[in-house]
């Protein structure tokens, strides 16, 4: 009679084994800290510009960043953003930001167990970049400048975060312009989707 027992002991076994990874998965918006996430961003639509020979892309065309929750209520984070790129026949030119900044989620503010709203600040250079390719030319110019945003992150599983934030972008004008973009002021709306490892 002992061998019949056998596949009963190892089902039973198999089944705690399956069971405790998920009974001891945390909850993903009540437990931030320590956590990392990589996410990339797509911004709002584009607006053509209808100059003969020209493509332009304004507003926010992508960017990547890194998070890092160090209490369950604050993260740091740095990112690079493209703000706008522009191709004539010859001259090409962009816009890109890298900032670095923090993001407040109050805790009071949780929306059931994965939703999680925020305010952020981050601050950092604006670098605008030229290149005339009939004549070899490169130039860059720079200003400095803060994002001011608030948003929703959704953590649907233990190792996704989705995102969307609004934001205002303030800095001072370019010396020049850069292509068609005297200064990298504006508004932003962007949809952002991460990886999260690490933590507890």
């Amino acid at each position: 009679m002992v061998p019949t027992k056998r596949p009963s002991l190892l089902a039973a076994l198999l089944g705690l084994a399956l069971a405790a990874p998920a009974a001891a998965q945390p909850t993903p918006a009540t437990t931030l800290q320590g956590r990392h996430v990589l996410s990339i961003a797509v911004g709002a639509m584009p607006k053509v510009d209808a100059r003969p020979g020209v493509a332009d892309v304004d507003g926010m065309a992508g960017g990547l960043s890194w998070i890092h929750w160090t209490t369950p209520s604050f993260a740091v984070d740095l990112s690079a953003n493209v703000h706008d790129a522009e191709a004539r026949t010859t001259v090409s030119s962009s816009v890109v930001s890298l900032l670095v900044g923090g993001s407040w989620y109050p805790t009071a503010l949780t929306i059931g167990s994965t939703v999680r709203p925020y305010l952020g600040l981050a601050v950092g250079p604006y670098i605008g970049a030229e290149a005339d390719l009939g004549d070899g030319s490169a130039s860059a110019r720079t200003v400095f400048g803060a994002r001011l945003s608030g948003g929703l992150d959704l953590f649907p599983t233990h190792w996704l975060r989705l995102g969307v934030r609004a934001a205002a972008h303030v800095a001072p004008d370019f010396e020049e312009p850069v292509g068609s973009m005297r200064s990298p002021s504006g508004s932003q709306l962007g949809l952002e989707v991460g990886w999260m490892f690490g933590g507890r």
